[in-house]
Parts: structure tokens; C-alpha cells; sequence
């Protein structure tokens, strides 16, 4: 991508965040149940320490933080102002520090957070590689991180739907529409870290119809990695024959089915 490709980027991706906050906890049951899990992984024995949340959303794992480690001083950061504003309005028992911010340009000081914990974010980054090398920055030497992404295998159907409806009207697939890194990729942007950890879990969701899964898909933040402007889903010919396909090979009992490819990652500086 160009400067500008890169900021059109940025831009959708907050704007599809932030039209979906005053929303988003009504169709967010797989990040929360995604969020538990990674707080039953964190050492409970651990107080006064300074955590960092990348990619916030409306403060469901800030909850959760907060009840776990009372003493600790959390910090949380969203993309989103929309998500920013609505996390942020909550009463809780501590004072938790809201930035609006980047996760690729975090705007702290080198070596401040014990850990760093994520859900559900990484995978929408413009630029993994960059992601990755700001959460090394801002973690302290001996500090930890641990965080969740959709991975490889993630949304398998509407990927092969979308790749035989181009093949039937004789068109080609923006490589750009449905990426996610897989586990070997992962730990090799991690090779930095000591003790990496990476993990999947798989979840199978159902939903009444393909638009109701595009709908979901945007609202959680895929809106750029499933539309481009000449030849991605937002071609209404393109749509329709790819809705057709997964209905015919992903549909049961008047509902279809998308997969979600769970990466969870952990490890130490």
C-alpha cells in the first residue's frame, strides 16, 4: 500500500468501529468468550502491576482486568473514538487511562507495561510486522504479552464461496480480500520474544442468512479485508453468485455456518 491506500485504510477501519460501538456488545459473544479465556490465563498472583489493553472496544475485558488485579494500573487503547467514548463512560471501581491510538504507533514510552494483553484485534492491522514490533517496545524487559487473533482458517467458507463465484463469472480475487496469518507466521513474527506460546481454538458460528454474516463481519471490524472498490464484494454480480455458492455448500437446517480460526498467542521479552 501507498501513504494514501495506508490512511483510506485507517480510515474505514475507525469509522466502521465507531458506527458499530453503541452496537457492538450485542453481537460480540465470541470476542467476550475469547476475553475470559485469555483472563483465566494471566497469573493471578501478580498485583501492582501497569497493563496495557490494545484494541479496547467497549471495556469488556477492562471489566474483567479490573476485577481480577484491583491494585493494578490499566491502560487501554482503541483505533475507534466511537469505542473510545463508550468503554471510557463506565463507572468502575478504578481509574483506567483511555487513549484514542494506533496499535501499529502506540503512544507510550519504551519498556512501561508488565504486560500487554489483546483480543480480537491484531488480525485488522494494516501492517503485522509493525503491530508487533510496537507491543515489543512498550513492554518492559522480563514483561509479558498475551493476545488473540483470527487465524488462517478463519471465515474458510466465505473465502472458497468467494473464490469459486469469481471462477464461474470468469474474474479474478483481489488477493487483498480475506488474509489472515497462520501459526507459523505468527511465531515467526514473534521470534523476538522468549517463551512463545500459539495456540488455536476453533469456534463454528451460525447465522440466518449471508448477509447476516457480512453484517457481523463488518461490525467487528473486517470491513476493508472483505471490500475493494473494483473487484472485491462490493460488485453486486460478484455478491450475489458468491451468495449463491454458500448457501449451496454452508448452509444447514435454513442456516449457514461461518468457522473461526482462534489464534492465541503468549510469551515474554
Amino acid at each position: 500500500m501507498d501513504f494514501w491506500e495506508i490512511m483510506n485504510f485507517k480510515h474505514r477501519t475507525k469509522s466502521s468501529f465507531s458506527k458499530s460501538a453503541s452496537t457492538y456488545n450485542n453481537i460480540a459473544e465470541l470476542q467476550f468468550k475469547i476475553a475470559d479465556i485469555l483472563v483465566s490465563m494471566l497469573d493471578k498472583s501478580k498485583c501492582a502491576l501497569r497493563m496495557l489493553d490494545v484494541g479496547t472496544g467497549t471495556g469488556y475485558l477492562i471489566d474483567k482486568l479490573q476485577c481480577t488485579f484491583p491494585n493494578a494500573k490499566i491502560h487501554a487503547v482503541d483505533l475507534a473514538f466511537g469505542m473510545v467514548k463508550i468503554s471510557s463512560a463506565k463507572k468502575r471501581i478504578n481509574r483506567t487511562s483511555f487513549v484514542q491510538a494506533d496499535a501499529e504507533f502506540l503512544p507510550y514510552k519504551n519498556d512501561m507495561f508488565d504486560i500487554l494483553i489483546s483480543n480480537s484485534v491484531y488480525q485488522w492491522m494494516e501492517n503485522y510486522s509493525r503491530g508487533i514490533s510496537e507491543l515489543y517496545r512498550v513492554i518492559k524487559p522480563e514483561g509479558k504479552f498475551l493476545f488473540s487473533m483470527f487465524g488462517g482458517e478463519t471465515l474458510c467458507e466465505l473465502g472458497s464461496s468467494f473464490i469459486e463465484a469469481h471462477n464461474t463469472l470468469g474474474t479474478h480475487p483481489s488477493s487483498h480480500c480475506l488474509s489472515f496469518v497462520d501459526e507459523r507466521k505468527l511465531i515467526s513474527l514473534l521470534s523476538k520474544f522468549k517463551g512463545v506460546d500459539v495456540w488455536k481454538i476453533t469456534e463454528r458460528m451460525r447465522y440466518d442468512n449471508v448477509v447476516s454474516l457480512l453484517t457481523y463481519l463488518k461490525s467487528i471490524g473486517s470491513h476493508n479485508h472483505l471490500y475493494s472498490s473494483g473487484n472485491g464484494l462490493g460488485n453486486r454480480r460478484l455478491m450475489n453468485k458468491m451468495k449463491e455458492v454458500y448457501i449451496k455448500r454452508y448452509s444447514k437446517n435454513n442456516k449457514i455456518f461461518a468457522t473461526y480460526d482462534i489464534l492465541i498467542a503468549r510469551g515474554q521479552k
